[in-house]
């Protein structure tokens, strides 16, 4: 593995810049049967004192009973048996339950870039995690981290103008060096690594900084951009260093692999002039 050591000069990038819902209605009815009743008046005859001799009534012949006529009902058919068949249900097949594919995690204790990498914070140092952008710092190095999913086989040049373009270029005036590959490996699955330098103008003053991209065959991608005061020296420890790539190597597979775009060197694309 190659040594990095400045934000000038080192060979490890680092990702900076965070510039970045009834009634029921019913009615009685109800029937009154009235009787009308009479009553006599004053002047009414007094009732007669002289016993009432019955009246006999001639018989009454009853007549003879008819004779009953009975209706007869035809006896009923049973509706023949149906002879088509009982319909089929098909059985309900029920969809198959997909199970999410496990979140990587990682080791206790160290910074989650997400994706199953992670980065420990050095003695000395302090580290913020916002949604997965780490932030590194000593006090004096300033140092940003990201890991992104791209296409596999994608070239590096876009990945790095993209970067360019969205946290460098808009802090002010930049140079930049060429960015070249400087490192890469088969094992344990191919990756490769560029770097670029570059110098920024800014209000108070310049800074140098130096952006690394990692890139698998699968399309992870971590970016390293460290930057400081012109003049500032240093580096992240190695040991952490070298943690943090291995970390990003052997992150679980993202896609179905894709050869690298390996090119030995490329310009970025800039909206500043370059010297």
């Amino acid at each position: 593995m190659h040594t990095t050591r400045t934000a000038a000069t080192r060979n490890r990038p680092v990702v900076t810049r965070t510039a970045g819902l009834g009634l029921f209605g019913f009615s009685l009815l109800l029937i009154t049967a009235c009787g009308s009743g009479g009553f006599s008046g004053p002047n009414a005859n007094p009732a007669s004192t002289t016993a009432a001799v019955p009246s006999v009534e001639p018989t009454t012949t009853v007549p003879a009973p008819q004779s009953s006529t009975v209706i007869t009902f035809p006896p009923t058919t049973p509706a023949p048996a149906s002879t088509q068949p009982a319909p089929t249900i098909p059985p309900t097949t029920q969809p198959a339950t997909t199970t999410p594919a496990p979140v990587p995690s990682v080791a206790s204790g160290l910074l989650d870039l997400g994706k199953g990498v992670g980065v420990a914070v050095p003695a000395g140092w302090t580290g913020t995690n916002n949604n997965g952008v780490v932030k590194l710092t000593d006090g004096r190095l300033q140092i940003t981290l990201v890991v992104l999913k791209r296409a596999p086989g994608e070239h590096p040049k876009d990945i790095v103008d993209e970067f360019v373009g969205l946290l460098i270029d808009p802090a002010g005036p930049a140079d930049y060096s060429t960015c070249s590959l400087i490192w890469n490996t088969d094992a344990p699955r191919p990756a490769m690594e560029y770097e670029l330098f570059y110098a920024l103008q800014v209000q108070n003053g310049s800074i140098q900084g130096g952006l690394h991209t990692f890139i698998r065959d699968d399309g992870l991608t971590l970016l390293y951009d460290v930057w400081a005061p012109t003049g500032v020296t240093g580096a992240l420890p190695d040991d952490v260093f070298v943690d943090l790539v291995n970390s990003f190597l052997d992150a679980p597979q993202l896609a179905t692999p894709a050869a690298l775009t390996m090119v030995p060197q490329f310009e970025v694309t800039t909206i500043h002039p370059q010297s």
